[in-house]
Formats: C-alpha cells, structure tokens, sequence
C-alpha cells in the first residue's frame, strides 16, 4: 500500500514537473530526482498508459495529446523534430541526412522517403520512432552529391 501510494506522489510530481515545461522531449534520466530507478519507470509507465506521455525510444518520452481521429495517443511533436530534439540531449551531433541535403539544394526532385539523419562518423545503434515508424541514422563513406553528379555525367561505376 506504501508503494502505490508512494508511486502516485511521483507520478502527480512528474505530471507537475511536464506541465511547467516547454520542451516536449525528455529523457529519463531527467525523472531520478523524483525517486529510485524502479519508481520513476513504474511511474513513467503509467503516464505512458494514461496517454500523457510516448515512450519513442529506450529512456525517450515525448508529450501526447489525444488524437481526434483515432482516439489514441499521438506526439505532440513530429517524429523527426522529436528524434532531433533526442539526439541534442543524448549529446549527438545529428543533421539531415544526405538525401535530404541534395533535395533541398535542388539537385534531384526525387522527395526522399524517410526520416534520416546524418550522424558524422559516429554509429548510432539506438530505435527512435513508435507504430512501426523509426528514424535511420546514416554514416556516409560515400557522400550522396558526389554520387548524384557522377550518374549525371554517366561516370556510375
């Protein structure tokens, strides 16, 4: 009985916590002054349940509202901003990935497919994403404009 007790007093905290925040991506880590390790995830777990919050990721949580057509739990915040904003705070420099970069500079019209960041040299094992839809990380050895320009003159290997 201590426990549950206990378990809504941290609970009621953290819901106190998010509501007096801006940001809209947490981490868990940012919870540990609420409690013990166990506490904090049973009390994110249920937070998670309530629709509250998204579990997007391994100690990744995004604000949710009630969707109007669906009547479940929806991010307040796109996937990919949410992934960026992950990132940032997992100390992971993250930029738009290749892909992303030649359309944007106009050098194919082809629209990519996908949420992709370029993590430099760096291997992120790490799944960001929910329903089935996740973030890709890519580490380029081959940059993609370099490609592009060599088909374009018929130089493919």
């Amino acid at each position: 009985m201590l426990f549950v007790t206990r378990l809504m007093d941290i609970r009621s905290r953290i819901q106190k916590s998010l509501a007096n925040r801006t940001d809209t991506v947490f981490l868990r880590r940012e919870f540990n002054r609420f409690g013990s390790r166990a506490a904090v995830n049973a009390a994110l777990k249920g937070l998670v349940a309530q629709g509250t919050l998204m579990r997007i990721g391994q100690g990744i949580y995004v604000k949710a509202d009630i969707g109007l057509l669906t009547r479940e739990p929806v991010p307040v915040e796109p996937l990919g901003s949410a992934a960026y904003q992950a990132l940032k705070k997992l100390g992971i420099p993250a930029r738009m990935g290749e892909a992303w970069r030649v359309y944007n500079l106009g050098l194919t019209t082809q629209i990519p497919a996908g949420i992709v960041f370029d993590t430099g040299k760096r291997r992120i094992a790490r799944k960001i994403g929910f329903r089935g839809k996740f973030v890709q990380f890519e580490n380029p050895v081959t940059p993609a404009i370099k490609i592009f320009a060599d088909t374009k003159q018929g130089n493919r290997q």
